[in-house]
């Protein structure tokens, strides 16, 4: 390869990779988590961990309570449960967040519950950044291409020593070595899973930002005294003949009508057939209609198994690891003084700002999820409503975290010991407020013991600091 053609590689793929790669972790941290959002919801939430089936008696019950909140909000919806969330919700999106009540869908009684974000906080995150929708998806859309130029190129930098780079891993080797030897072999396998990620997350936004500036019919809706003649559970039978299987299928009014619509987890591609109140309805088309629902299907998820979900979260976090080590080795290579003794700022901006911005990133949104949890469990304050006060813990400790690794030396040890102790506490706020026996018992474990990890990373560089720290005293002793 050319000298100048390798050079312009590499400086691609340090400074498009650094700057996208600060967003790109908060994305794929985040896409990790909104690939469990209901998992996430039903453990933020442990009254909803029913095991009850949905009964004629509980939707009729739910019919009712779903036609009052209609007229307060005509923009509600009633989900059925499913085996990921066992209740039925009726809820309404205020712009941010979705709120709205969790029913027994045996009785249709409301389950008493505090009005928490839940899960779908990530899955807002993820998806525009809670920005307003143009900006976010602009800022996305961008970040997506930066991370398919820094694929492309580093795949290019290291295409000759692709098999050996997958292989090659040095514990003993220098601290830097060892972080550019995980950072090659977490590329390596994960790089087919990243440029689908990466392509389809470009197309998906590129959709949502053209779908923007097309012009929009205006809204309207039925009256609610049209529709209390129909029945939720005929629609519901009706359904369930067509389509076989109605988990997590909702109900939603429309100009025309009431709608009962296929919810996105039965199927691939998100086309979302329905039956019409009116008696209108739409077939289930076996092929994807667009490359739009193409995408989503093969980016979103909805439909897989827990299995493949799974391994999808799994990929999440392998590509927050790639992330996180890219970061690592620019601040290493660049700034850090252990490494490198000629640090000279970069657009004027000093190595602190660098190195504040990569311990915020990486220490600092785990930490502030990890505090969402917390704060969902624990009460929240008589001056705030409980979904406003967990979504100012969460960017309180975020933008804290930035301030502790700007402010303070060693911000690094500081955030790493909040991040220990709320990793490995959760599990004790999980016992305290749910008890230890419950139903989805599996569900609670499984988000336990994520977090105990995170906890066992963040404890990882104090006691390797501590174990230091004792051997330069025995060194000391001995001379």
């Amino acid at each position: 390869m050319p000298p100048k053609v390798r050079s312009w590689l590499m400086f691609c793929h340090k400074w498009v990779g650094y700057y996208a790669g600060l967003i790109l972790f908060v994305l794929f941290f985040t896409g990790s988590l909104a690939t469990f959002n209901l998992e996430l919801q039903q453990w933020i939430q442990p009254q909803t961990a029913l095991k009850a089936h949905l009964t004629k008696q509980g939707l009729q019950q739910a019919e009712k309570i779903f036609y009052s909140e209609l007229e307060k909000n005509k923009f509600s919806f009633l989900r059925l449960p499913s085996r990921r969330d066992p209740v039925i919700r009726i809820w309404h999106f205020d712009g941010h967040i979705f709120h709205g009540p969790a029913l027994n869908p045996n009785t249709g009684k409301i389950i008493p519950q505090s009005d928490n974000i839940g899960g779908v906080f990530f899955v807002i995150l993820h998806d525009n950044l809670h920005l307003p929708a143009l900006w976010g998806s602009l800022i996305i859309f961008i970040v997506s291409i930066g991370l398919f130029i820094t694929l492309i190129t580093g795949t290019w930098l290291h295409i000759k020593k692709f098999i050996s780079d997958l292989c090659l891993f040095r514990p003993s080797a220098q601290k830097i070595r060892r972080w550019l030897d995980f950072h090659l072999i977490v590329g390596c396998i994960s790089l087919p899973a990243l440029i689908i990620i990466s392509f389809s997350g470009i197309f998906l936004q590129y959709y949502k930002i053209s779908a923007y500036f097309e012009a929009s019919p205006p809204i309207t809706t039925t009256p609610i005294q049209a529709i209390h003649d129909s029945s939720l559970n005929e629609l519901l039978k009706k359904g369930e003949k067509e389509w076989g299987n109605s988990e997590g299928s909702f109900f939603l009014l429309t100009p025309q009508s009431i709608n009962f619509i296929r919810g996105d987890d039965t199927n691939f591609c998100a086309n979302r057939p329905h039956i019409s109140a009116n008696g209108l309805s739409s077939p289930i088309r076996l092929k994807c209609p667009t490359l739009r629902h193409f995408f989503l299907g093969m980016h979103d998820l909805h439909w897989a198994d827990s299995s493949l979900r799974i391994i999808y979260g799994i990929l999440g976090f392998i590509g927050s690891a790639l992330i996180g080590s890219g970061l690592i080795l620019f601040y290493n290579k660049n700034y850090n003084q252990k490494y490198n003794k000629n640090r000279k700022p970069f657009l004027f901006i000093s190595p602190l700002i660098y190195r504040a911005l990569n311990n915020g990133t990486l220490i600092g949104l785990p930490l502030a999820s990890l505090a969402l949890l917390w704060s969902a469990r624990l009460d929240a304050p008589s001056f705030a409503n409980h979904d406003q006060w967990e979504i100012f813990v969460f960017s309180s400790i975020w933008i804290s975290s930035y301030l502790i690794a700007l402010i303070f030396k060693n911000g690094f040890y500081i955030l790493n010991s909040f991040l220990a102790l709320s990793g490995l506490g959760l599990f004790f706020i999980d016992i305290i407020t749910r008890g230890f026996i419950s139903p989805h018992l599996a569900v609670f474990i499984m988000i336990d013991m994520a977090a105990f990890i995170i906890g066992l990373i963040g404890l990882y560089p104090l006691l390797k600091l501590c174990f230091f720290r004792k051997n330069l005293v025995k060194k000391s002793q001995k001379l």
